[in-house]
């Protein structure tokens, strides 16, 4: 029980984090990056969700939710590299 507190407890703070960076997103970034930002923290939330119980989902929808999270993580790189001018994308999966 202690190990699973202490998860919690870290995934609780993980989130924390993530708020405050987007926070500084929404300050230095463009639209198109903001809401791309938006896209990530929503399937995020929903893989955390997952994590704690909140929300039910099978180990193939645990799975999606992985495959989501890391295409809009490229696709919010790929806003924020057009944004500050750095040219050639990133690709993989």
């Amino acid at each position: 029980m202690a190990c699973r507190t202490a998860l919690t407890t870290e995934l609780a703070e993980a989130a924390h984090l993530r708020g405050r960076a987007f926070e500084r997103i929404m300050l230095l970034s463009n639209d198109r990056v903001v809401e791309a930002g938006h896209e990530v923290n929503a399937i995020a939330q929903e893989i955390d969700w997952q994590a704690t119980g909140r929300i039910t989902g099978t180990l193939a929808e645990w799975r999606q939710r992985h495959r989501t999270v890391f295409q809009r993580i490229n696709a919010f790189h790929d806003c924020a590299r057009e944004d500050l001018g750095v040219f050639g994308r990133v690709t993989g999966q």
